[in-house]
C-alpha cells in the first residue's frame, strides 16, 4: 500500500484544475515502472503553487 504526495509547481497556476493532473501522471508513474499499479494508492495528498517554471514533485512512500 502507498501514500503518495504530488506538489505542483505551474505557470498557469489559476487555470490549471489539480484533479486533471493526477490521474494522467499516476499512469505514467505505473507505465514507467515506479509504482505497481494505482490500485495500491490509498492515500495521497496535491497541492498546487505558482511557479516561473512548470515542475512536479512526488513523494512516495509504503504504508504498512
Amino acid at each position: 500500500m502507498l501514500h503518495i504526495e504530488y506538489r505542483f509547481y505551474l505557470k498557469n497556476f489559476i487555470r490549471i484544475d489539480i484533479d486533471n493532473l493526477i490521474k494522467p501522471l499516476q499512469d505514467c508513474l505505473v507505465a514507467n515502472g515506479i509504482i505497481k499499479d494505482d490500485r495500491f494508492i490509498v492515500g495521497m495528498l496535491a497541492s498546487k503553487y505558482p511557479a516561473e517554471q512548470d515542475r512536479i514533485e512526488i513523494f512516495i512512500s509504503e504504508v504498512k
